[in-house]
């Protein structure tokens, strides 16, 4: 009864219950009460992230946090050997070390989706995040230090991943290289943008001759692709129903849009500064089952879209 009672309270609010006795203190502390947490934008001082995680939370945004080191103060056996429960995680430009993010990534296992937009990797975190099989969206958006060998780790341990978004996160050549060998070919949502002078058109014909679940693809400011990836995205991507070419200036977009747009399940055409604004009522009224230009930022991935930050992958994260 107690603890029914307490699922009714906010966390600020169960906090400040569980300084009324040791009892209160025991019960506010039994997983059932944080499934579920919102820490985004917050200053959290050292070892508060180690307490809230050892609570259960499944669900958990830390979404342009800043995370005060250590994230563990407490060095017993029983930490070392703790794995969390955590199946769901945001950590987009959040602000902790490289160390603590090893840290704090060895204790998870269980992920399903993982953001980690706008951070600096190192090649242990890449290893930690390579430590969770069951991954089946990552987000590593705009993110530092993205080497051929954390490429590499990540892609060669999760092959149940379903989304990738490494737009802008400026690939090496040895990265594209390891990429386009070890992407699992079960790939729904791939988001290269922002490869510009790396990626060209063997290595998109490549993947896709290889991925043909694919359902959403963004290419956008891949400067090096050619009109040549139009007749290959007709003939190996049938699920296909998005497409981003946005600033390609190498595609020719009346030769593109005139073999895509045969598609059956094509259902948005993404391609800023090759259809003005003036031409999209008509290419709508030509094809009436394809939408242009709707999006101009990309949301493989993405924990968040538009002004919404109460839930992260459409999965309510505060009370």
């Amino acid at each position: 009864m107690v603890l029914c009672i307490f699922g009714m309270l906010d966390h600020a609010t169960l906090g400040v219950v569980a300084l009324v006795c040791h009892r209160f203190w025991r019960l506010s502390k039994d997983d059932s009460l944080w499934p579920r947490l919102d820490l985004g934008g917050r200053y959290l001082r050292p070892d508060v992230l180690g307490y809230v995680i050892q609570r259960g939370t499944r669900i958990l945004r830390l979404a342009s946090t800043k995370i005060c080191s250590p994230v563990f103060r407490d060095t017993r056996p029983v930490l070392e050997d703790f794995v969390c429960r955590l199946e769901y995680l945001d950590l987009s430009e959040c602000n902790m070390s490289e160390e603590d993010m090893e840290l704090f990534l060895s204790k998870c296992r269980h992920l399903k989706k993982l953001s980690l937009e706008s951070c600096e990797l190192s090649l242990g975190v890449c290893s930690e995040v390579a430590n969770n099989p069951n991954l089946v969206t990552l987000n590593l958006c705009l993110c530092g230090n993205l080497t051929a060998e954390g490429i590499d780790r990540i892609l060669t341990n999760c092959k149940s991943l379903r989304a990738l978004n490494v737009g802008w996160a400026h690939l090496s050549r040895e990265a594209i290289d390891s990429l386009v060998k070890n992407l699992t070919d079960n790939i729904e949502q791939l988001n290269l943008s922002g490869s510009q002078n790396v990626i060209n058109d063997r290595d998109l014909i490549q993947l896709m001759s290889r991925c043909h679940k694919l359902t959403e693809l963004d290419v956008s400011d891949c400067l090096e692709l050619t009109t040549a990836i139009s007749s290959h995205i007709v003939r190996h991507l049938p699920k296909l129903r998005s497409i981003s070419i946005s600033r390609c200036f190498r595609i020719n977009i009346q030769q593109f849009l005139s073999e895509v747009c045969r598609m059956r399940r094509l259902e948005r055409v993404n391609a800023f500064r090759h259809i003005a604004a003036d031409n999209v009522s008509s290419l709508e009224a030509a094809t009436p089952n394809i939408r242009y230009n709707q999006e101009p930022f990309s949301t493989i991935a993405r924990p968040t879209v538009g002004i919404r930050r109460t839930s992260i992958w459409q999965m309510r994260c505060r009370e």
